[in-house]
């Protein structure tokens, strides 16, 4: 595999100190590695979120699934 380019981010001590526990606390091998976990995470929360939200119009308009795969 090829080299990934890396680059930096300025975040405050505390937000700092507060992902190294997190990375310790949760057995991560680095912050990156608990910042992708972190992305992916928010990712499945907002698909849910979407989800629950279409579901709900759904069911305003007396629709299921059937109705929209025909």
């Amino acid at each position: 595999m090829g080299h990934k380019m890396t680059t930096s981010i300025s975040v405050s001590e505390e937000t700092r100190n507060c992902l190294v526990t997190m990375k310790m606390n949760e057995g991560f091998s680095s912050i990156e590695e608990l910042l992708q976990k972190m992305i992916i995470e928010r990712k499945r929360i907002q698909l849910l979120e979407a989800s629950k939200k279409f579901r709900s119009r759904m069911d305003k308009k007396a629709m299921s699934v059937k109705d929209l795969v025909g």
